[in-house]
């Protein structure tokens, strides 16, 4: 088959989204980390993308994201290990601080595994977020002879844990029987390979100066390509792998041929997927990358021609041409939004039907100055002579001819006011009684919102008292050594960064009850 080139493969911008540091995906989710924005998060589905939301300040935890089915993990220019859950209200699941940057993270069952250099390999647990805010626990000395851990990675349909060390592969695999991780062996790799990467259950690993190495069971490694750059990512989609290199390159591969596809310095590219679902970010936009007629197998030995592709090709254009589409177009309404200045604006726009992306066209009237729309995504970065109240127009408009329209109320405000903590009176408390109490606070820019997006904290809580971070409960059964008053802080956050807190008396008495 044909070597791939850059007409084999079209890139559907849907959406602008400047400084981008870094793209990642799941199965079910989409993650943009942006030095502009923060982390923005989309649902992925078939050919749909739909915006979450948008955690302003994430930029500052890191530069880099890895994914698993579950969690997100963000981490980078720092020794700071954030974890990320999509489906939680600021999609933070838990973080900690490590004793140096990690260079890689990959998780087995319910613990991460942490490529930490000199330091070694580090775990930490995930079964909860207490579990994972501790501090790392280092695991293998011995086996790994002390020897500094480069980078991990693992299978979970195999339960293994792949280690790599100066020289040499270590592998691992998670014992059902006895429920624990177990060192399996050690094979000796090529010395020049510093990096791991598994695409679609072929393993390859790179080094620093960009020889591409294939790896055999064995842990023998054949040289591959030489790009003579660091490879940073390899994505296979469809029939071709796409490497992305830290020279901001990205080449495709296919039927032992390598062809450079894009090469800018200020384009910025980054990309994400896997074999059915390619993202590509490239001078600000980020869109999907969509296959024409596909190279075969990576350095495949048979190079049969077919001549099935195009023909096939042609066929599936015509099904997507005469699929019915829906006869309806509704746009969902927005609630106000209230966002204080500096901070940038992202929002999606979605409709109820499902509507193919490339059949609807979306439009604001009135947008302010700076406003850009693309795709299903809008991003504003207000100026300061733009704080105010402003009313947008948004418009739907399908290829069918149906039409619909929809209001947004943003309110740019001077400045982000504290969370509003309602009064707390000071507490008698009985020993041995269970005492709960849920403390009340109200975001004044979340006040449109159903969701709620403050935090607690606790500060000095009494032993053994227990805060909920989201629902503010304070739980707390005092024993006969908490007799007297308790003095301590509750602080509550917002989704800006802006806190205030309260201080909080308890008094815990003894009450002298009648045993008859």
């Amino acid at each position: 088959m044909a070597q791939p080139t850059s007409q084999d493969f079209r890139y559907k911008p849907t959406m602008d989204i400047d400084n981008v540091l870094d793209i990642a995906s799941s199965p079910s989710h989409l993650y943009v980390l942006s030095e502009q924005i923060g982390l923005a998060v989309f649902r992925v589905s078939n050919d749909k993308t739909q915006w979450l939301y948008t955690n302003i300040g994430m930029q500052r935890r890191g530069n880099k994201i890895v994914t698993d089915i579950r969690f997100a993990y963000l981490f980078g220019n720092g020794k700071r290990l954030t974890v990320l859950e999509p489906t939680s209200v600021l999609g933070v699941y838990s973080s900690t601080y490590l004793p140096t940057e990690p260079r890689a993270i990959a998780r087995l069952r319910d613990y991460v595994y942490i490529a930490l250099g000199h330091e070694g390999l580090g775990v930490l647990g995930l079964q909860n977020p207490e579990a994972f805010d501790t501090s790392v626990t280092f695991i293998a000395n011995e086996v790994l002879q002390r020897e500094a851990v480069l980078d991990v990675l693992t299978t979970p349909r195999s339960q293994q844990l792949f280690v790599l060390s100066p020289s040499k592969l270590h592998n691992f695999s998670w014992t059902i029987n006895e429920d624990t991780l177990k060192w399996v062996g050690m094979t000796d790799i090529n010395p020049d390979i510093v990096q791991l990467h598994l695409v679609e259950n072929e393993l390859f690993g790179s080094s620093e100066d960009g020889v591409l190495f294939r790896i055999d069971k064995d842990g023998s490694s054949q040289p591959l390509t030489n790009l003579g750059t660091n490879i940073m990512n390899i994505i296979k989609y469809k029939d071709t792998y796409f490497i992305e290199t830290t020279e901001r390159e990205i080449w495709l591969v296919a039927d032992n041929k390598v062809t450079l596809w894009k090469s800018d310095e200020g384009a910025n590219y980054h990309l994400t997927g896997d074999i059915d679902r390619l993202w590509l970010h490239e001078f600000g936009a980020l869109g999907r990358v969509y296959s024409g007629t596909g190279p075969s197998n990576f350095w495949d030995s048979s190079k049969q021609e077919s001549q099935l592709d195009t023909a096939n090709s042609d066929i599936q254009a015509k099904q997507v041409d005469s699929k019915s589409l829906p006869n309806t177009l509704t746009l969902l309404p927005y609630e106000p939004k209230i966002v204080p200045y500096p901070n940038p604006i992202l929002f999606g726009i979605q409709v109820v039907e499902d509507w193919p992306t490339d059949a609807i066209r979306y439009s604001v009237k009135s947008a302010p100055n700076g406003m850009k729309i693309k795709g299903e995504g809008v991003f504003w970065q207000p100026q300061f002579n733009q704080i105010g109240i402003h009313r947008l127009h948004i418009i739907a408009q399908s290829s069918t001819g149906l039409l619909d329209s929809t209001f947004i109320q943003i309110d740019i405000t001077n400045f982000n006011n504290p969370p509003r903590i309602s009064p707390i009176r000071t507490s008698t408390l009985i020993m041995g009684d269970p005492y709960t109490v849920t403390y009340i606070a109200m975001d004044p820019e979340a006040k449109h919102s159903q969701k709620s997006l403050i935090r607690f904290l606790g500060v000095d809580l009494p032993e053994g008292a227990r805060l909920d971070e989201k629902s503010g409960k304070l739980t707390w059964t005092p024993t006969e050594k908490d007799l007297g008053v308790h003095r301590f802080k509750v602080i509550a956050t917002d989704a800006y960064g802006s806190a205030s807190s309260v201080q909080v008396e308890l008094n815990v008495i003894e009450l002298l009850r009648d045993n008859n």
